[in-house]
């Protein structure tokens, strides 16, 4: 039996097949091309979420191109804005369109890792047939994924994509073409992953790195100061991302959550997130008026606890100090500082006076190495006022570095001290160690610079560079003097 198609139909096929094709040829190119055609299911009720990129959602198609561009991607994020399903998508993406990749994606704990494999699982079920790539699904082979999902394609390539929870293994061992680390502030191993898929961004593959904020002092806040000197593509994507929400639904919020949960959840700026979730309850507000009105290099805060997370009163005093502050009460303790290093309202520090000399530095390298003959020379009643946990970091690694460059010498010496100069004090780190040529110190600080052999002394080459960006967060400056075999000195101020 023949059928006979009129020349109408024809052409109706032909357009719907040069739409399809049109359709392909767009998802392969972007991954916003392939998502919209895509949708998830919640579970429990039912409701369907779609990506439309449009009506006040075009920053996220902006978002997967930014995704595209940048080998290391970190964003601090506000809740509910589809970040998390924007860097899964990604993922999905990347396994379909570029077969044989391999995406690891790495969450809190198992429970929000087993979602993440889901949330893949459902973008995939639910894409139409002719987007699929000609993909084949043969892991899992019956139900829904808790961990791994495998497509293989016509010329035998596989794509994996891996959702695993934070632990001191995740990432160990592993090769990936793509990282997705799912809420990275709260992975209770955060360094530890980090550290194992370094190696995925040396071979050239992608790291996105995205999470609400979790206090400061964290791996996830050290990224996101240290992002222009590490080479990372850092956005805060704000509470009033959303197309929905105006001031009146801000203020309803604002009426129903603490000012701890509004910073994590609807945070509007990079400060607020931070010190808000960290228990730093001043107005921010106030720090944002004053900070957007002053271009000074360096203006400081002090800002008293108001523990119920109310609006705290603002005032400038005569000494410049700015003073945010409530009626102190009894038996309270109101030792909470803060800087405002830059002017721009979002480099926010706490700063206390801390006593240099009580950092127990010394004595935790001389239980490594009980056998080293290293005498240590630290300068009693030596204080400073910055961000406690950040300035022994970067103690630790200068004290380190001179442990380190003396490993050689049978004896040595390491000394920690301070000078005056017109009137300011300049702290220092000094050893008798293996020193430098001065020709090669413009290397110091640049991340993975090392003036000497891997082969000679061990270390990763940013550990300098991780000191100079704390010092300059608290408005100073490091510089160094050396000679080859006649030790070295790190002098910086604060």
């Amino acid at each position: 039996m023949t059928t006979t198609v009129d020349e109408a139909t024809r052409e109706a096929i032909r357009e719907r097949l040069a739409i399809l094709e049109g359709e392909v040829a767009a998802a392969q190119a972007h991954p916003s091309e392939w998502l919209r055609h895509t949708k998830a299911v919640d579970p429990k009720t039912g409701e369907e979420f779609f990506f439309h990129f449009d009506k006040g959602w075009e920053w996220q198609r902006e978002e997967l191109t930014s995704y595209l561009q940048n080998q290391v991607v970190l964003r601090l994020k506000a809740r509910q804005l589809g970040v998390s399903w924007l860097g899964i998508g990604y993922c999905g993406w990347k396994c379909l369109t570029k077969p044989g990749t391999r995406a690891l994606c790495v969450s809190i704990n198992e429970t929000e890792s087993i979602k993440l494999a889901g949330r893949a699982w459902d973008l995939w079920e639910n894409t139409p047939e002719h987007l699929r790539f000609d993909a084949k699904v043969i892991k899992p082979e019956r139900g829904r994924p808790s961990s791994r999902i495998e497509w293989e394609f016509p010329d035998g390539r596989i794509s994996s994509l891996i959702a695993m929870p934070s632990t001191p293994r995740a990432g160990h061992g592993e090769t990936a073409s793509v990282v997705f680390l799912d809420e990275f502030g709260r992975h209770p191993f955060a360094a530890e992953s980090y550290k194992a898929f370094i190696p995925v961004i040396a071979d050239g593959g992608q790291m996105l790195i995205v999470s609400t904020a979790n206090g400061y002092g964290n791996l996830f806040y050290e990224l996101w100061m240290e992002a222009s000197d590490r080479a990372i593509s850092a956005i805060f994507l704000g509470a009033d991302k959303h197309p929905g929400r105006n001031a009146t639904w801000f203020k309803q919020m604002r009426q129903r959550l603490s000012t701890a949960d509004m910073s994590e959840q609807y945070p509007m700026n990079a400060t607020e997130a931070f010190l808000g979730t960290a228990g730093c309850w001043f107005d921010v507000d106030a720090i944002q008026r004053y900070a957007d009105r002053c271009r000074d290099p360096l203006y400081r805060g002090n800002f008293l606890v108001e523990e119920a997370g109310d609006k705290a009163k603002f005032t400038r005093r005569s000494d410049g100090w700015v003073w945010v502050y409530d009626q102190p009460e009894a038996e309270k303790d109101y030792a909470i500082y803060a800087d405002i290093a830059t002017g721009r309202g979002k480099d926010s520090t706490a700063a206390v006076v801390i006593d240099l000399t009580n950092m127990n530095i010394a004595a935790e390298l001389q239980r490594t190495r009980p056998d080293r003959q290293v005498e240590f020379v630290i300068a009693p009643g030596l204080a400073a006022t910055g961000d406690p946990r950040l300035l022994e970091v970067a103690l630790q690694n200068l004290i380190g570095n001179a442990w380190k460059f003396t490993g050689k010498r049978d004896r040595a010496r390491i000394e920690v001290g301070a000078e005056d100069r017109d009137g300011k004090p300049v702290y220092f780190v000094r050893d008798d160690g293996a020193g430098f040529d001065m020709a090669h110190a413009s290397k110091l600080f640049q991340p993975f610079q090392r003036l000497h052999g891997a082969m000679e002394f061990e270390g990763t080459g940013i550990g300098l560079a991780t000191v100079q960006r704390i010092i300059q967060r608290h408005g100073g400056r490091i510089w160094a003097e050396a000679a080859p075999a006649m030790g070295a000195t790190f002098y910086f101020t604060l």
